[in-house]
């Protein structure tokens, strides 16, 4: 497992033909991705995540689109009401 979690964890795969196998050393993997016996496979509705030093973050999905928007707040006040 040590090989397996460097100081990156963008996303792995696992390739074996026992699925329970797979499924049991990919939850000890540390990546933001993991794949069973396949690579790449991706949606813009789920998230992707890096971890440690592949960054942190979302890309695509909900909290993606959070992570960009900020709160603006815009006042601007009638001149005639407030000159009189």
């Amino acid at each position: 497992m040590r090989r397996a979690n460097p100081q990156y964890g963008l996303a792995t795969t696992v390739f074996t033909g026992d699925p329970v196998q797979a499924r049991r050393v990919g939850r000890r993997i540390q990546a933001g991705g993991r794949w069973i016996d396949t690579w790449g496979l991706l949606s813009e509705q789920f998230e992707q995540v890096g971890v440690k030093g592949s960054g942190y973050g979302h890309l695509c999905g909900l909290e993606a689109v959070e992570e960009f928007q900020f709160l603006k707040v815009y006042a601007e006040m009638d001149y005639a009401v407030a000159h009189g």
